[in-house]
């Protein structure tokens, strides 16, 4: 597969494709929220619209691992985001408080993951999730991710470090739950 076509991915509900250019806005509206920034390291509290734009500007999709990429429902509103890179290769996601307990994180990332992983040639993925995000946990575990660890971690939105649980996902076991 030519990684520059991987996008848009749809799912049910959900289209999942690169960033436009002024989107800052609409990611500020998502972002700028102080319980975001404390499970997240790339998001820092406040979040505005000219932090956004560069924020987008340093992840744009072009190709190779290192990129975010929107979340949005399938009439365009935009609900949040996922990113990959790192080495190990990591990913990390994030949606909107008015967006969350509906699902879409579990089914923006069965899509992301079961389309850029082959891509890709990734055997497996890892991600974190914070002590006291029992969400993104739950998100971890239906994806079929396991618990490997811990690491004391900080964010922009925590004054000291806290516990990150570390999981790891096996290319053929992404979960269907």
């Amino acid at each position: 597969m030519d990684n520059a076509r991987l996008f848009p991915i749809e799912t049910a509900r959900l289209v999942i494709c690169p960033f436009g250019s002024s989107e800052g806005d609409a990611l500020a509206g998502l972002m700028n929220d102080p319980y975001i920034a404390r499970m997240m390291t790339s998001i820092r509290y406040p979040f505005g619209q000219q932090t956004a734009e560069e924020w987008i500007c340093e992840r744009q999709f072009h190709g190779t691992l290192g990129f975010c990429v929107k979340v949005t429902l399938k009439d365009g509103t935009m609900i949040g985001f996922i990113g990959i890179g790192g080495d190990p290769v990591d990913t990390a996601y994030a949606f909107g408080r008015e967006f969350w307990g509906n699902g879409y994180a579990t089914e923006a990332m069965r899509g992301f993951l079961s389309t850029v992983m082959p891509a890709f040639g990734l055997n497996e993925i890892t991600a974190g999730a914070m002590f006291d995000n029992a969400a993104s946990q739950s998100v971890l575990r239906k994806l079929g991710f396991v618990k490997t660890g811990e690491d004391m971690h900080k964010t922009s939105g925590r004054v000291e470090e806290a516990p990150l649980f570390l999981y790891r996902l096996r290319n053929a076991k992404i979960g269907t739950s």
